[in-house]
């Protein structure tokens, strides 16, 4: 288990999207009274880690795909699943939700759904990214003309 970015870990081949909930699914929860419930604990295996996070919804990547809940944990069954089933949800270009199991190949059309999705999150970081420019120009103006008027 390693962390990367600011609020994700990193375990076996998955991300984990969200820290804080990997940290309760492994240490549990600090209740009023002091006492600690749930979490499977440090020396758990990692699929147990896993299977508990998915317990509590956590978000999981297997690079850029996006993992089905449910995939370690079977929720059915309540309890966590003896060989991960691991489904992959992907959006498709008309928005439809696609389900895949990690052994079959993604078609064309996912792939192309997906590299539109990337194109739109870039062209929004860049008009991100030229809005704070502008406030930043605007902010060093505004300075400059209250220096002026002093």
């Amino acid at each position: 288990m390693s962390k990367t970015e600011s609020n994700t870990v990193k375990l076996l081949d998955y991300t984990l999207l969200n820290a804080e909930k990997f940290n309760r699914a492994v240490y549990g929860v600090v209740l009023r009274r002091g006492e600690q419930v749930g979490g499977v604990g440090e020396n758990a295996s990692d699929m147990e880690k896993l299977a508990e996070y998915d317990r509590l919804g956590g978000a999981i990547r297997m690079g850029k795909n996006r993992v089905k809940m449910g995939s370690f944990y079977d929720f059915k069954a309540r309890k966590p699943r003896v060989e991960p089933k691991v489904v992959f949800e992907f959006r498709d270009l008309s928005g439809e939700l696609v389900e895949l199991s990690a052994d079959e190949e993604v078609p064309l059309e996912l792939k192309a759904a997906q590299i539109a999705e990337e194109k739109k999150v870039q062209k929004n970081l860049a008009k991100l990214a030229e809005k704070e420019a502008k406030k930043k120009k605007q902010a060093g103006k505004d300075e400059v003309s209250e220096e002026d008027a002093e």
